[in-house]
């Protein structure tokens, strides 16, 4: 399977919603102050790469 550059980024934007849906959805209940922490790293680690995709994107770069 082969993916465009900005598939990528479509992907990774699609990924980024979802975690950022997850946490807005989960109660902050103490019980759920992990799994709220983790979505949001994920959140975060999903953003810093699709800024760095979109970039390279933006340069004209290609998969090979």
């Amino acid at each position: 399977m082969k993916l465009t550059l900005q598939e990528i980024v479509d992907k990774l934007r699609n990924i980024h919603d979802s975690c950022t849906n997850a946490y807005n959805t989960t109660p902050e209940y103490q019980a759920n102050s992990d799994g709220l922490y983790y979505m949001d790293e994920a959140q975060n680690l999903v953003q810093d790469l699709l800024i760095e995709v979109e970039k390279i994107n933006k340069e004209g770069h290609t998969i090979l």
